[in-house]
């Protein structure tokens, strides 16, 4: 006993270390209630010639309308929209958002949904023009939608979620086909079960209220936390069968313990993946439940096999378990193959095993129950037919409902002297306590399966690789060196991912904790934090939309390290969106004009006056999107041509009828030789916004 006291204390310490595996190193996918982009209206990557009335977007899951919402940006970060997110009526699918008036610009739809059916956040952003061209997305017209990795915390609640109601469902399906109605371990076995089952289902619902930084009344009041409420009502409600089992045991009881069971992993499955599927849906509710009733009569009844072997049970148990676990593993696998072809995106998506999140872990799943099928195949045709060569198929009839088999005295319970059977029983044992270990990793990759989208939506076809800025510093002790790109490096939601690596050897630092602290000098009040999360040895990333006004921003990055932190200083400068360059030939002595337009719609007009060798005035003026003066805190300017290049002295010109700080008229004086001339206007908005404006005229 001591022996095996051991080895099931390495067996639980190599399932402990291979499940915190599963969870700590398994990455974030794409979004559950995932956008369909060419169905967003307006659609993203368009230019409209008329501003939106409202956004409607439609997402790959319903979205719970109260706690998913849209927000509209301009070029500057600000939020444009005033109304509420609304549900549209009759498509559940949909999300609207009411809009003002849009002047001409480029606008970022930011959004964030909460999977009615599974409860997963998403977020991402999209672009679209009115009277401009948007920019380019991050992937090119497609957006890459992030979701937060599963938690530790969430899988660890699924992992207990899933083993506990294996064992409660055996306890009752398992002890009636098998063990004739008497449970291996007594109440005892049916008490943990139920136990762990519930703690496992506490442990879910916490973490899925800190994902979504809501309270729990919120979550749990809200459509997206029906599904947990109806899951939490069958749990304890099979508990009500457990407690009827403690006060009497029978066999009527394990029949009705065994069909709550039942409709607990129905409830959940309900909550996941299978229900969110918009066709056949019942067919994969249907195979999904079966599925996971295949899996509790089989890792289950291990369970209880492996306490009725330590127990010095018979042989002819086993022998019937072994048939029993043959037909379970036949059903696994083949609804098993139905779950993956629905969840990869059909029968020729095999390649997304090795190209997303969720296919990579789902392989790793299958590599552990192929090892599964090995070993109950080893122990079928080798181990059983040694503990039971011979053995008769009729269930014993138990002394008592509810104890183990009790073995007659100095035997095994079928007649052989127990230390013969007990020798034979030892290999048996072995393979069982392997079994379970991997079948504990099975269900932790299960947990972390259900935290990750189906590949199917989560193979976003991508394009070339987007533009993006890169800075790279060191911190004042020169210990360690960081380089950060943040793609595509406009003002909105970017994609940052920060290289942090030792400043002498260039190996990967050891950090613990990497943050990004952002301050425009301009506006203070913008400072923002980004937590990075650590996808490579030395490299961070994340997504955030820190980077939400034009200009240049102080980044500090903070590397914490176990025993101590750097920081690394870094200086950000947004890419902005070349402006639109037209221009109006002159005539009849008027010069020619140049009007430069930008992305958020404001225009700055220049001209040389008279346009020709010798002295000209330069004229600049800044317009807003409704063609109103747009007010300029400041303007510089410079003339590239035959000589070098000049700065122009500017000044503001004389209205009288405008307030002089609102003023967009700037004026400079020049004197130009014959040839070509690059002008370039830099003038500052009031709002802070940048404006860089350029023109080429040839003189003379």
């Amino acid at each position: 006993m001591r022996r095996i006291a051991h080895a099931g204390a390495r067996s639980a310490l190599i399932a402990t270390l291979a499940f915190g595996w599963i969870a700590m190193f398994a990455g974030g996918a794409s979004a559950h209630a995932l956008l369909v982009p060419q169905k967003a209206v307006p659609p993203a990557g368009s230019t409209l010639q008329k501003a939106p009335s409202e956004i409607v977007a439609t997402f790959t899951e319903p979205p719970d309308p109260g706690l998913s919402h849209l927000h509209v940006l301009n070029s500057s970060g600000q939020q444009v929209d005033k109304a509420p997110t609304e549900a549209v009526s009759g498509k559940p699918l949909e999300l609207k958002l009411p809009l003002p008036s849009l002047p001409n610009g480029t606008y970022t739809v930011t959004w964030q949904t909460v999977s009615k059916v599974d409860g997963h956040v998403a977020a991402d952003s999209y672009a679209f023009g009115v009277g401009v061209a948007p920019p380019a997305t991050p992937s090119g017209g497609a957006p890459v939608v992030k979701t937060p990795s599963p938690s530790v915390l969430s899988v660890v609640g699924k992992w207990g979620l899933y083993a506990g109601v294996s064992v409660l469902f055996a306890a009752g399906a398992v002890s009636l086909l098998v063990f004739g109605g008497a449970v291996p371990g007594g109440r005892r076995t049916v008490i943990i079960a139920w136990v762990v089952l519930l703690v496992g289902y506490v442990l879910m619902v916490v973490a899925e209220r800190s994902t979504l930084g809501i309270s729990l009344g919120t979550l749990l009041g809200s459509e997206a936390g029906r599904p947990l409420v109806d899951l939490g009502v069958a749990i304890l409600v099979a508990g009500a069968a457990v407690i009827a089992y403690i006060v009497r045991p029978s066999r009527a009881v394990l029949g009705v313990l065994a069909a709550l069971a039942a409709i607990v992993m129905l409830e959940r499955v309900l909550g996941g993946h299978a229900a969110a599927t918009q066709t056949f849906r019942w067919f994969n509710v249907g195979d999904q439940w079966i599925h996971i009733l295949a899996v509790g009569t089989w890792i289950g009844g291990l369970v209880l096999l492996l306490i009725h072997v330590l127990r010095g049970g018979g042989g002819s148990q086993v022998r019937r378990f072994s048939t029993l676990a043959g037909f379970a593993l036949a059903v696994v696998a083949v609804s098993g193959v139905f779950r993956a072809v629905d969840e990869l995106g059909g029968w020729t998506e095999w390649g997304r095993l090795i190209h997303t999140s969720f296919g990579i872990t789902l392989s790793l799943k299958i590599a552990l129950f192929i090892v599964l099928v090995a070993l109950g195949a080893w122990n079928r045709y080798v181990n059983v037919p040694r503990v039971a060569p011979e053995e008769a198929l009729v269930p014993p009839e138990p002394s008592r409902v509810g104890a183990h088999s009790a073995p007659i005295a100095g035997g095994s319970g079928d007649g052989e002297p127990r230390t013969s059977l007990g020798a034979r029983m030892r290999p048996l044992r072995a393979v069982v306590t392997a079994e379970l270990v991997i079948a504990a990793g099975i269900f932790g990759l299960t947990g972390v399966l259900t935290g990750l989208p189906p590949a199917a939506s989560a193979a976003n076809p991508t394009t070339a690789p987007p533009a993006h800025i890169a800075v790279t510093g060191h911190d004042f002790a020169t210990t360690v060196r960081v380089q950060l790109t943040a793609t595509p490096g406009l003002v909105g939601q970017n994609a940052f991912r920060a290289s942090v690596m030792d400043y002498d050897t260039g190996n990967p630092v050891p950090a613990t904790d990497v943050s990004l602290q952002f301050s425009l000098p301009s506006q203070p009040e913008a400072s923002s934090t980004l937590e990075l999360k650590k996808t490579a040895p030395g490299i961070w990333s994340a997504t955030g939309t820190n980077l939400s006004i034009e200009g240049a921003w102080n980044v500090s990055v903070l590397v914490q390290e176990a025993t101590t932190s750097a920081t690394v200083p870094l200086r950000v400068q947004t890419r902005t969106i070349p402006p639109k360059v037209t221009s109006i030939p002159g005539s009849n002595g008027t010069p020619t004009i140049f009007t430069n337009t930008f992305a958020n719609g404001d225009q700055i007009q220049t001209y040389l006056d008279p346009g020709s060798v010798g002295v000209n005035q330069l004229h600049i003026t800044a317009f807003d999107p409704q063609g109103n003066e747009l007010g300029l805190k400041s303007c510089s300017a410079k003339a590239t041509g035959p000589g070098g290049t000049k700065d122009l002295r500017t000044k503001r010109f004389d209205e009288p009828n405008v307030p002089k700080d609102k003023r967009g008229h700037f004026v400079a004086n020049t004197q130009l030789t014959g040839g070509t001339w690059s002008l370039t206007v830099t003038a500052s908005a009031l709002d802070g916004t940048l404006l860089v404006a350029k023109f080429t005229q040839t003189i003379g």
